[in-house]
């Protein structure tokens, strides 16, 4: 997919490419704790991968 920026001056083209990650993470959850996608998402970001 092209897709000319916002500075039409320029009149530069920029391919866009799509990156699909398939990523399995096992993490733990305290037992006190209920099993919510938050639980899971402050979980998972708690493990600093996003770099």
């Amino acid at each position: 997919m092209k897709e000319i920026t916002s500075d039409l001056s320029k009149k530069e083209v920029i391919t866009l490419h799509e990156i699909e990650v398939s990523l399995q993470v096992k993490i733990w959850i305290q037992e006190d704790k209920k099993v919510t996608v938050g639980n899971i998402a402050t979980t998972i970001r708690n493990l600093k991968i996003e770099p």
